[in-house]
């Protein structure tokens, strides 16, 4: 029967190793907050920016004709 040094010894363990777990999840969940941060950024420029290439493309093809 284990006794209770190591029963808690045990318990430390598995808090550690849950411990960085959580860690580990946390970085993995804030890199993709980042790369959908990105993502959405970079989206809402390319959307603010295609009306204006959408005229001055129009504008070319009309001097050109």
């Amino acid at each position: 029967m284990m006794d209770i040094a190591a029963a808690e010894e045990e318990i430390t363990r598995w808090k550690s190793a849950a411990e960085q777990e959580a860690a580990a999840g946390r970085a993995v969940e804030q890199e993709f907050l980042a790369q959908v941060f990105v993502v959405a950024v970079l989206s809402s420029h390319h959307l603010e920016v295609l009306p204006v290439w959408n005229l001055q493309f129009s504008c070319r093809l009309r001097f050109e004709s």
